[in-house]
């Protein structure tokens, strides 16, 4: 069960892009809340922040770096978080209903139990990620990478998983309405 917000959004904020997702991290093992940051854009707000720049290890431009944050439980519906850093990202429960989250790096992220209805996941690399019981209907898949994700009971329309990659995914079968559920 998802705890209650009792921690101001502001506050929230500032623990994240002031102390960095270290820290974030920390303070979510030590107070129970729920991360809120409906409609934010990270793209914008991690310019001015610690956020922002180019992980070692991936080649090409500067990127919101959120690896191995703990979001467990948060509202991100609408949020805008394009070309985001995202690997090892505890995501279980998340809501991101009609977020903008086009080629965002959730390599081994686990998204157990999201929303991500109506999402924008293009391009999206999301190998060896675990989307159980995640909700992609209506989100648009061009190009995402679902190589090696668990996709055990997702439900998706199946004609938006054609244009993803599923190549050795975990899944089950296709329902005969059109709508994927593994």
């Amino acid at each position: 069960m998802a705890p209650d917000s009792t921690i101001s959004q502001g506050k929230q904020h500032q623990w994240l892009f002031d102390e960095g997702v270290l820290h974030w991290n920390q303070r979510r093992k030590e107070t129970e809340f729920r991360p809120n940051f409906s409609g934010f854009n990270f793209v914008k707000q991690s310019q001015r922040s610690r956020l922002w720049g180019c992980p070692g290890d991936l080649v090409g431009d500067e990127r919101v770096i959120l690896a191995g944050i703990d979001l467990r439980f948060a509202d991100l519906q609408g949020c805008t978080l394009t070309r985001a850093d995202l690997r090892r990202a505890h995501l279980q429960g998340a809501n991101l209903r009609n977020a903008n989250l086009a080629h965002v790096n959730f390599e081994n992220a686990d998204l157990t139990d999201c929303d991500l209805r109506n999402a924008v996941l293009d391009g999206a690399d999301l190998s060896r990620a675990r989307l159980v019981n995640a909700n992609l209907s209506g989100a648009s898949l061009k190009g995402t990478n679902l190589a090696w994700a668990d996709i055990t009971q997702m439900s998706a329309c199946e004609k938006h998983l054609r244009e993803a990659n599923l190549f050795g995914a975990v899944r089950r079968v296709f329902a005969a309405d059109g709508v994927f559920q593994s």
